[in-house]
């Protein structure tokens, strides 16, 4: 998928949406951006990447349900406790 936008006010570039349909990205996403061998790269980011998003909204549940009382180190230290 390729097109061409130009650079505005403030260096602001719009995504097409047909880029952001086929990529999920949203008003308010992150953009993680790189300069890359002379082009641009953006990749969508998330503060908690979307790959752990279900064990962590699994976390959030317990802990809501009160079946969690106490903190862990990490996701995976969660997840052994969730699949005790």
């Amino acid at each position: 998928m390729q097109c061409t936008q130009s650079c505005k006010a403030k260096y602001q570039v719009t995504i097409p949406t047909t880029v952001r349909n086929s990529l999920g990205i949203e008003e308010g996403d992150l953009l993680e951006v790189e300069a890359r061998n002379g082009e641009i790269v953006f990749r969508p980011k998330a503060l908690v990447d979307k790959s752990h998003l279900e064990l962590v909204q699994e976390g959030i549940d317990a802990y809501e349900r009160g079946e969690v009382s106490k903190a862990f180190d990490d996701l995976n230290e969660l997840a052994a406790y969730l699949n005790e």
